[in-house]
């Protein structure tokens, strides 16, 4: 709670001294996946299948992504710069960092364009688009029963109880509406 108030403040102090407007708040999006499926990592271009020789020393780790697609509800801040162009546009440069959930951030650019001003309240349609860089927790390793551990590939090793990791980075293009 004290950091946000810091960060809030913190806001206002710059905001004072600049030529363009500061925002910033928290960043809550869920993030979910589909069509992950299961299967395996084998050393046995290296020692041979276990399937063809019995004395192999094959080794082979089970991957089940369909247990371990990753989903959550992320929470993080946001830190972003206006500058108006006009009466209806306004451009924006924004950075999100998340602090729970999947890892991310990501920067972006785009617009908020007026669809309705009032004297209390304006509704503006804002698209972005971006680049997001990011790590998810997939979960453990475990050996298939009957092999040798670990996995020995020229990309890793990989053995009981690793973590296993995705990272992930590309373009991000968001659609919102911003009410004030």
């Amino acid at each position: 709670f004290f950091s946000v108030g810091v960060f809030f403040f913190s806001l206002c102090a710059v905001h004072a001294q600049l030529p363009f407007d500061v925002y910033g708040g928290l960043n809550i999006a869920s993030t979910s996946t589909t069509d992950f499926s299961m299967f395996d990592i084998s050393d046995w271009e290296k020692f041979g299948l276990k399937s063809a020789n019995s004395s192999s020393q094959e080794g082979r780790v089970r991957i089940d992504l369909a247990t371990m697609q990753p989903s959550s509800m992320n929470t993080g801040l946001m830190i972003g710069a206006l500058r108006k162009v006009n009466d209806n546009l306004t451009a924006l440069f924004e950075i999100q960092y998340s602090l729970s959930g999947i890892k991310l951030i990501a920067s972006n650019i785009g617009v908020n364009y007026a669809l309705m001003k009032g004297e209390k309240f304006n509704l503006d349609l804002t698209p972005k688009v971006g680049y997001t860089k990011g790590t998810a927790d997939l979960g453990v390793i475990s050996v298939i029963p009957g092999y040798t551990p670990p996995v020995i590939l020229t990309e890793g090793t990989f053995d009981e109880g690793d973590n296993l990791t995705m990272e992930f980075s590309g373009l991000q293009i968001n659609l919102g509406i911003t009410p004030t």
